[in-house]
């Protein structure tokens, strides 16, 4: 076996345990999506929301529901984002997916609002009984 024959078996090896390595940090583009979503809804939560628990706190734990490290994030991030194109079209989807949440919070905000509001002549009715 010459020295180019030997290459030619032991690149791919070399190269293929590269990839193999790499993707045991990369996140899958879904899981990657809601890690997304849910990071940057906590990054624009007012902390006062959180009583004693810190943002900090607060994505570790998305992380560890998604049994996921910072330094994976920060991989697939990267990753994900060498591709623009397909970058804008991910961001694209977790857009509608955020304006598609908050539709459902302004319409369940709007349901409470009217069940909880009293009518003009109870209100009269109350102020009359003083």
């Amino acid at each position: 076996m010459n020295k180019n024959s030997l290459l030619f078996y032991v690149l791919p090896v070399v190269l293929l345990s590269a990839c193999v390595q790499n993707d045991e940090r990369l996140i899958e583009e879904e899981v990657y999506k809601k890690l997304f979503i849910d990071i940057t809804l906590i990054n624009h939560m007012d902390q006062r929301l959180l009583n004693d628990i810190t943002k900090d706190e607060l994505i570790h734990m998305v992380y560890e529901k998604h049994n996921v490290t910072h330094e994976m994030f920060r991989y697939s991030h990267d990753f994900y984002e060498s591709d623009i194109e397909s970058q804008l079209k991910r961001m694209d989807d977790i857009s509608a997916i955020l304006r598609n949440e908050r539709d459902k919070i302004i319409e369940l905000e709007k349901l409470h609002a009217s069940e909880n509001r009293e009518s003009l002549d109870s209100l009269r009715q109350r102020i009359l009984n003083r």
